[in-house]
């Protein structure tokens, strides 16, 4: 089997899973909503952080693909995604490297 025969193969299966609820009765809209809530920082949370963020002599902005990036100087991760998350997988719960939030 090709690697375009699996791709078609799984996106058909994707396609019969639109719309239909999973196993637990929770569809997967839901699930990703949940998830997505456990993950993300309340937008007023986002808001206080940039603030934070905005006064501290560590944040700097980047030229990057044409565009201008705030960034945390002291990590480099981009000032948008950091202040968006509270929780990574794998990495743990989100903070300021500084310890301002």
């Amino acid at each position: 089997m090709s690697i375009d025969d699996m791709k078609h193969q799984a996106a058909a299966k994707m396609r019969g899973r639109e719309g239909k609820a999973s196993p637990k009765g929770i569809s997967p809209r839901a699930l990703i909503a949940r998830a997505r809530h456990r993950v993300e920082a309340s937008p007023e949370e986002r808001l206080r952080r940039l603030e934070i963020c905005e006064q501290c002599p560590h944040a700097i902005v980047s030229r990057i693909a044409g565009r201008d990036v705030a960034r945390c100087g002291a990590c480099g991760c981009p000032l948008s995604t950091r202040t968006r998350m509270k929780y990574i997988p794998g990495y743990g719960e989100v903070h300021c490297p500084k310890g301002k939030w």
